[in-house]
This record gives C-alpha cells, structure tokens and sequence, in this order.
C-alpha cells in the first residue's frame, strides 16, 4: 500500500478498459494518500492539543488536590474552632452565671455595709451621749466633792464651837453640866460628819479619778467610732462604685456571652459550609483525576493512530522526512554501539554514577565517555540537517542518555533554571514519556507531550537492537507547529 500511495499510475491516451480502471485506481490513491495526510494531521493536532489538555488538567489536578489538602485542612481547623468556640461559650456562660451570682452577693455585702455603717452612726450618737453623761458625772463628783468639803469645814466649826462650849460648860459648874453634855454629843457627832465627810471626800475623789479615766476612755471610743465611721462610710462608697462598675461588667458580660453564643451558631454554620467545600474539593478531586485518567486514554489512543498512520508513507511529507532521518539515526548509532561493545566497552552498563553538583542529576556509566563525541555528532547531524527538529539523541532502557546535542551539553553554571535548558546530557529521562518510548519495543512509537521546558514536542522514537539484546532507542524531538 506504501508504494501504491507514494506514485500515481501514469495515464494512457488510449481509451480502454485497463486505463480507464488505472484511472480510477489513481483517483482512489490520491484520495487515501488526501485521507491518510487529513487523518495524521488531525491526529497530530488532538496530540497536540491532547498534551496542552494534559498540561492544564495536571495543573488543575494538582490544584484540586492542594485545594482538597487546604479545604481539609480548613475543616480540621474549623472543626477545632467549633470545639473551641463551644467551650469559650461554655466558659463565658458560666462567667456570666458566676458574675450574676457574685453581683448578688455583691447587692447583699453592700445592704449589710449600709446597715454597718447606720449602726455605727447610731453607735457614734450613743457614744457621744455617752460622753456628755459622763462629763455631767465628772461634773456631779466635782460637786460632791466641793459639797463635802463644805461639810467638813462646818463639821471642824462646829467642833470647835463644841469645844469652846464644853469649856464655856466647865467653868460654868454645875449650871453648865446640862450644856456640857450637849456639847459633847455635839463634838461626837461633829468628828461622825468628819469622819463620813472625809470617807465622802475620798470616795468623790476616786469616783472623780473613774470618772476622768471613764472621760478619757469615752474620747477614745468616740475618736475611734468616729474614725470607724469614716472609715465605714468611705469603704460604703468605694463598695457603691465597686458596685456601679460591676454592674456594667456583669452587663458586659452577659453581652459577650451573648454575642460567643451567636458566635457559636455562625461558626457551625460556617464549619458546615467548610465541610461543603471539602467534599466539593475532594469530589472535584476526583473528576480532575478521571479526567486526566481519560486524557491519557485520549493521548495512547491518539499515539496508537499515529502509529497506525505512520504505516502509510505518502512521500513528500515532513513527516515522511523526520521519519526516514529517525531511521537513519537508529542504524547509524547502533553501528557506533557495536563497534565499541565490540572493543570491549559495556554499552549496556547500567551502574550510574551521580555527577557531583548536578541539578538536575546527570551521571557518568563506563562506556558513556567513550561513545559521547560520536553519538554527538551523528545527533548533531540530524539537529542541523532536520528543519523543525528540536532534539536528537539516543537513550538506553532506563531512560539514561550518554551523549546529547552539543547545544544541550553546557556545563552547569549551578542555576537549575539554566541548567535545565543547557545541560541535558547524561541525564536519565524517566518521565512517562521517555519511560514508554525507551521500553517500547514496537518498530516506531510517536508520542505527543509537553516538554519541561516549556513547549510542545511531537517525538518520534525506534528501538535498538544489538544482537537481538535491546538496548534502548533513538528519539527526535520535533517542532510540533511544523509537522504535517
């Protein structure tokens, strides 16, 4: 069918059922080799397409997944919020309920402190009573003692005019003896008056003495009901605005108690809203990941069309071109591997040394040195000869590529970003893609992809064989706006 579709059958002048048949066939050519270009470039655009697809549902995967980690992580922490929000509510209802109590206690300590405080006024007054009783006591003593004092005066007169009449009595005789006797009931009872005077006198002055301690005393107490007074009515009135302000705060509080309830009722709400999300993210979760699932089905199926399209040689194509160049590139480097397996070099040596100070990590094999400037060259070639190639190179199974474009095969500078782009060489490409083309066994794989640098690449792979022991592929990138 290839030669078929590459030429037209030439068209005889003569009418005849043999050139009328040829011309058919050729129409019927030229319409598959129409069909076969529409189907590949088709193919080749879904590819295209496909990878951007893939791109952005990978990108949106990834999204999905840290905004299913950040929408569980939100719920856990909401969930804490409301487990916290229900025991702050708890906290400040039983602060609401204690403050409510302690202001009772609060009402009742002050009508106790108003009733301390007129006790002690009524206690001053009775105090103050008191003391003036006592002064007029003191004032009393005083007087008894002036009284009996008078009262012994007259008691030492009348004694003396006792005596002065008992003399007077003497010397009167016998007329006198009547009046003497008189006299001396009158000199006893004058030393009686003194005697009790004297006892009155004493007793005046240690009531006087009581009476002056009781006085001072009195003064004490009343300074000291009168400081107690104060000091009531001062301690009243700091209790009375103790009390204004506790007021407000039990106030305050119930206010806020109020408000951590509503608090509360709009945190379970919100963390039900959250716990929406969350299953929202995870269901969106899951359709990226079906949806990237299926985006890879569409990208085989897509690989697996080109493959089949990739049968028909219609001639003249740039695909035709990248696909002879590719087979040129996988005989030629084969002969390079052979030629130095068969000097002794392990061409399939697989022991990988990391290159030190290497990002993105390159590694040196065996044999990689040996084969690196020839492998180049052949790759180099087909980078230079290829319009629209993007890349050439061989990788053995796992991926590990030995030599690379010289363009690619900088030394790094120690930036990642520029090494990325600048040194590719001897690094293992085990991405999904290089993976499949480097296992693929199959005459010719063709892969659509985004490459990590940035762009996207249309790769036409083909095994290595070497002596019936597979050894990798060659694989050419190419400019995917340019192939039809």
């Amino acid at each position: 069918m290839a030669a078929i579709i590459r030429g037209a059958v030439p068209l005889n002048t003569a009418v005849n059922p043999l050139s009328a048949l040829g011309r058919t066939l050729g129409r019927f050519l030229a319409r598959i080799r129409e069909l076969v270009l529409i189907a590949r470039g088709g193919s080749i655009r879904t590819a295209i397409n496909a990878a951007h697809l893939k791109k952005h549902v990978d990108l949106s995967a990834q999204r999905a997944g840290q905004q299913r980690e950040d929408a569980q992580a939100l719920s856990a922490s909401a969930q804490r919020v409301t487990e916290l929000s229900g025991l702050v509510e708890c906290g400040a209802q039983e602060i609401a309920d204690m403050s409510g109590r302690n202001l009772s206690a609060a009402i009742q300590s002050m009508d106790e402190l108003e009733r301390v405080r007129a006790r002690m006024s009524e206690i001053e007054a009775t105090v103050a009573t008191f003391a003036g009783t006592v002064r007029e006591l003191a004032e009393g003593a005083k007087a008894i003692e002036s009284i009996g004092g008078v009262i012994q005066g007259i008691a030492m007169q009348t004694n003396l005019l006792a005596l002065n009449a008992a003399i007077e009595a003497a010397r009167a005789g016998e007329a006198g003896r009547g009046f003497s006797v008189v006299a001396q009931e009158v000199r006893g009872l004058a030393a009686r008056v003194n005697a009790e005077t004297r006892e009155i006198s004493e007793r005046s002055a240690r009531m006087i003495q009581l009476v002056e301690s009781t006085t001072v005393g009195t003064q004490q107490i009343r300074e000291g009901v009168e400081h107690s007074v104060g000091e009531v009515g001062s301690t009243a009135d700091r209790f009375s605005h103790f009390m204004r302000d506790f007021r407000a705060m039990t106030s305050t509080v119930e206010q806020i108690a109020g408000s951590i309830q509503d608090l509360g009722a709009v945190n379970r709400e919100m963390n039900q809203r959250i716990e929406a999300v969350a299953g929202s993210a995870e269901q969106v979760h899951r359709l990226m990941d079906d949806a990237a699932h299926r985006v890879d089905e569409l990208r085989l199926g897509t690989e697996d069309m080109q493959g089949v399209l990739a049968e028909f040689r219609t001639g003249g194509t740039t695909f035709d071109e990248l696909v002879q160049a590719t087979t040129r590139l996988r005989r030629d480097v084969a002969d390079v591997l052979r030629r130095h397996a068969s000097k002794g070099h392990n061409v399939f040596d697989q022991g990988y040394q990391r290159i030190e100070n290497s990002n993105p990590p390159r590694f040196h094999t065996s044999y990689d040195l040996a084969v690196e400037a020839e492998l180049q060259a052949l790759f180099d070639s087909v980078l230079g000869s290829l319009n629209g190639c993007v890349y050439a190179l061989a990788v053995d199974v796992k991926g590990y590529a030995p030599a690379h474009n010289k363009v690619f095969s900088n030394p790094p500078t120690g930036d990642p970003a520029q090494d990325l782009l600048r040194s590719r060489h001897k690094r293992i490409f085990d991405d999904p893609v290089g993976q499949k083309l480097a296992a693929n066994q199959k005459p010719f794989l063709f892969q659509t992809y985004l490459r990590d640098t940035g762009e996207v690449i249309n790769d036409m792979s083909m095994p290595i064989f070497l002596s019936d022991r597979h050894w990798g592929a060659v694989r050419v990138g190419f400019d995917s706006s340019r192939l039809s």
